[in-house]
């Protein structure tokens, strides 16, 4: 079938209507396509002549008209996207122990997602078992289960073709399981049997910790991930749950017994939440997840305590380096972002405007006018029981370090100082509102994103009403949000990078360094990769 605007559908119609026509003439006729009252040779088949011009006809009849492509990016046009938001009280279900789950059927493809989140991670250790979560959560999948051994559990997902995983954040801990529909119910027990009965293998936990005590010693070579790590250091403390590291003396203690009696006090079934997506019916999906969950107990003594602790480290300022021989600085900077009064603060769509906004300006600035940096970002996070975390994060040439970081703490400047245009607000208020679809945009992700409410406790309106909250922000929202929230004289920026070039670029560009954020320039000291203890 042709498609208007599709010209390789076109094309390729018409070849195959030419191929078609010359196997039809290189066949033979047979007997009965003979028409006896067209006795000198007359057959079935039309003349070449006739057939030709016909096919030509039809199809060049069917192409669509030319397409006008303007000259400037900024002249395209298109319909006005239209989607609403699933209903997401008609996909909440709830098992009969109490867990949530959202089912959402797509039968587009032979396959099933199915997610469990659990309220267990990195926060509910304590400084002295840190790894704790990371590490039981891997093994929950590696280290078999109850009537499994590890290799028998892996060869039964392989024969089945499916993928299971485990695994812990800072926030959370969870499994998924991806499987053909058609082994949906033996994909399901297996993911069953693993978060509810792991077996935490001797052998398997041994190779893992292995593997993690060789891993250490290799936490210091990539620079992003130091740049990462002491601009968490400085910004939370050493001690806070999103900052602690695993070092060896912690390996000692994850054992097989220390991680079943982890996985026993917090992957619970009270505290986890459902997502199933895909070629399923919600009537099976339903009652398999009520066979997996029946006479699951409860968890014994208080869950852990949620939500996680804020931290009470003074974020330190200033600027700090690390000197590192590569060509592309990294650097970090910011400051502890907001901390909202509730899902329905009216602050919370300005501050992503006006974070919309600031990215927008440093991309335009430092790639597109400047041409200074390789990669620049920005965003202003936000948080209910503690700030989120403002940051901008910038990747350029040693010698351009200085430029692009005067240019960065203009760009926040200014968005305190001067309104907004409405023209430049209009186009983030879009930006943000066209992208929003996509969080919707697989059934996964729907049914994932629902079930992030449950265990957030953020409510459903939240989405329906975000369009209509981000599109009334006023420049006047973002300049009074912009005074409060950016703090540019307290900046924290750090540096990775090699310090006698970044030195240069800034004496070229007349730059005082420690003037950017009002503080001295600190260096570093070197960590030990085991231990992160300075050298």
């Amino acid at each position: 079938m042709l498609r208007p605007g599709h010209l390789g559908v076109f094309r390729d119609e018409v070849w195959r209507a030419w191929g078609l026509l010359l196997e039809d003439l290189a066949e033979p006729v047979p007997s009965y396509q003979i028409d006896p009252d067209r006795a000198a040779g007359g057959c079935y088949h039309a003349p070449v002549t006739t057939v030709v011009p016909f096919l030509l006809q039809f199809a060049l009849a069917a192409a669509p008209a030319p397409v006008v492509i303007p000259d400037r990016p900024e002249a395209l046009r298109f319909e006005e996207l239209r989607f609403e938001v699933p209903d997401a009280a008609a996909l909440r279900h709830v098992l009969s122990n109490g867990v949530p789950v959202y089912v959402v059927e797509d039968h587009a493809l032979p396959l099933v997602d199915v997610a469990v989140a659990v309220r267990s991670g990195d926060w509910v250790d304590p400084l002295e078992k840190a790894g704790r979560a990371s590490f039981t959560a891997a093994l929950v999948r590696r280290g078999g289960t109850a009537s499994r051994t590890p290799d028998d559990f892996d060869e039964q997902a392989d024969f089945l073709g499916a993928e299971l995983a485990s695994v812990a954040s800072s926030t959370r801990s969870g499994a998924t399981l991806n499987v053909s529909s058609s082994s949906f119910g033996e994909g399901l027990e297996l993911l069953c049997e693993m978060i509810r009965t792991p077996r935490f293998d001797p052998a398997r936990v041994a190779t893992a910790r292995d593997n993690l005590r060789e891993s250490l010693g290799r936490r210091t070579d990539d620079p992003l991930a130091v740049l990462t790590r002491e601009w968490s250091r400085l910004l939370y403390g050493p001690g806070h749950y999103l900052v602690r590291e695993l070092t060896p003396r912690h390996l000692d203690g994850l054992t097989p017994e220390a991680l079943a009696a982890f996985h026993r006090a917090t992957w619970r079934p009270e505290s986890m939440v459902v997502a199933v997506s895909g070629d399923v019916t919600t009537t099976d999906a339903l009652a398999r997840l009520e066979t997996c969950f029946a006479g699951w107990p409860a968890g014994a003594g208080a869950p852990p305590p949620w939500p996680p602790p804020a931290s009470t480290f003074p974020p330190r300022t200033g600027f700090y380096r690390v000197e590192r021989d590569i060509p592309q600085a990294k650097i970090t900077l910011g400051h502890l972002g907001a901390q909202l009064k509730g899902w329905d603060d009216p602050d919370d769509a300005v501050l992503e405007v006006m974070s919309e906004v600031l990215a927008g300006r440093l991309l335009r600035r430092l790639r597109g006018e400047l041409g200074i940096a390789y990669r620049t970002d920005a965003s202003f996070g936000t948080g209910l029981s503690a700030p989120g975390v403002f940051e901008i994060f910038l990747e350029t040439e040693n010698a351009n370090a200085a430029r692009a970081l005067r240019e960065a703490v203009a760009e926040v400047r200014r968005l305190r100082e001067e309104p907004v245009g409405e023209p430049e607000l209009a186009f983030a208020r879009k930006s943000l509102i066209d992208r929003f679809p996509l969080l919707f945009d697989t059934a996964a992700e729907v049914a994932g994103r629902f079930a992030e409410d449950d265990y957030l406790g953020r409510p459903h309106t939240y989405w329906t009403s975000y369009r209509g909250r981000i599109g009334r922000v006023t420049p006047q929202q973002v300049q009074r949000v912009a005074q409060r929230a950016l703090q540019p004289d307290r900046l924290l920026a750090v540096l990775v990078g090699k310090w006698a070039d970044v030195m240069s670029g800034a004496q070229a560009a007349g730059i005082q360094l420690d003037a950017l954020v009002r503080a001295p320039v600190v260096q570093l000291p070197e960590r030990d990769p085991l231990t992160l203890e300075p050298h």
